[in-house]
């Protein structure tokens, strides 16, 4: 039996959609024993020190480690998944299809000059986006920002003050956050200095999450295939573990697509289904139906789910589901609230019913869900 630990300090979405990926795997691997380790990178080396593993999956970025040689037991295979490192094995996202999708954001609002705001410089997207900028003959900046995990913002108060001035100076601007913090940051700051989003600027996440979505920031981004990439990372990493050698270059999956919300102008040029989506993202979680939204439109039933779906690519119905999934996920992967609180906060009448929902569109039950997360459970 291979004991096999996975280390992963980002996002909510992102962890659950690899983690996901990785169980996939997993499934497929019978002499695996997948342990999740949770919370802050200091109390995984702790849980690696006391754990026996064969393995481990991990992002050395996301967790500030500078190589694994800093995890306890370095001689054991290392995976790094997310981000790219030049010694390790690495699976990651392609920054040609990162910058591609930003950009077909971008261009609909008619954008002046480019810009990167990140905190790795020198990476590949920044160079990618510098090559292309050059060749759209457009002025391109890169940004850096410095993350700081006490500050409340995540960044030091320096990169704040320096993106302020440089933000109120920029016009005609399209901006590449290089992750979701990074892009809720900039929206935070161009609302404190009243510039309009996207009018004035357009603001494009080089990668999705929950709080992007969520109605007080919807914030454009790009999808990366999260869960594939936990899934070919556990199987390389089997693969390794077996005695095959470890690739040479990184494997890099291309983006999943993009997700254009209201910091682009690209998000719902349509009013009657902006109007829709207005309301389905602010009653979602009451258990609003089909018929409710459709109190907001003119045009019958039929008309409306098939207009809708057009745009957007999908019914009413399933984007409320998606609506209402979404906030279910943040609260049992954020708080300490019973699975019966968090049916409740999402609109669901008894615990049954949420929990036969959320098995429905995730193939596990709440309580799984939060607990493969490794989320609070309380009694």
């Amino acid at each position: 039996m291979s004991v096999i630990a996975v280390a992963l300090n980002d996002s909510t979405t992102r962890r659950f959609s690899a983690i996901e990926g990785i169980f996939d795997y997993a499934q497929l691997a019978p002499d695996w024993d997948v342990h999740v380790l949770t919370g802050a990178p200091e109390q995984w080396l702790h849980g690696l020190r006391e754990t026996a593993v064969d393995g481990i999956l991990t992002c050395l970025e996301c967790a500030g480690f500078a190589s694994a040689a800093s995890l306890p037991g370095c001689f054991r295979p290392v995976v790094n998944l997310g981000s790219l490192h030049p010694q390790y094995p690495s699976l990651g996202v392609d920054p040609e299809s990162v910058a591609d999708l930003a950009l077909g954001q971008l261009h609909a609002s008619s954008i002046k000059r480019l810009a990167l705001v990140t905190s790795h410089p020198e990476d590949a997207l920044s160079r990618t986006l510098a090559r292309k900028a050059v060749g759209l003959g457009m002025p391109f900046d890169v940004v850096p920002i410095e993350l700081v995990p006490d500050h409340v913002y995540g960044i030091s108060q320096g990169s704040i003050d320096a993106l302020a001035d440089w933000m109120g100076v920029s016009e005609s601007l399209g901006i590449v956050a290089s992750c979701e913090r990074v892009a809720i940051l900039v929206k935070r700051i161009a609302d404190r200095l009243g510039i309009n989003i996207p009018n004035q600027v357009s603001l494009v996440s080089a990668r999705d999450s929950l709080d992007c979505g969520l109605p007080t920031h919807r914030i454009s981004a790009v999808v990366e295939p999260t869960k594939e990439l936990g899934f070919r990372a556990a199987r390389l990493l089997h693969r390794i573990l077996r005695g095959q050698s470890e690739p040479t270059t990184a494997i890099l999956l291309p983006a999943d697509g993009v997700v254009p919300r209201d910091t682009t102008a690209a998000r719902n040029p349509d009013p009657a289904v902006a109007m829709a989506m207005r309301y389905i993202e602010k009653n979602a979680i009451r258990g609003i139906t089909v018929s409710d939204v459709l109190s907001t439109q003119k045009a019958s039933r039929v008309t409306f789910e098939r207009h809708f779906r057009e745009v957007l690519g999908c019914s009413p119905g399933e984007m409320i589901r998606e609506v209402r999934l979404r906030h279910a996920m943040r609260l049992l992967l954020t708080t300490s609230d019973s699975i019966s609180e968090v049916g409740q906060a999402c609109g669901f009448d008894s615990i049954s019913s949420f929990s036969s929902f959320f098995k429905n569109c995730q193939g596990i039950s709440p309580r799984h869900f939060r607990l493969r997360q490794g989320g609070t459970q309380r009694a």
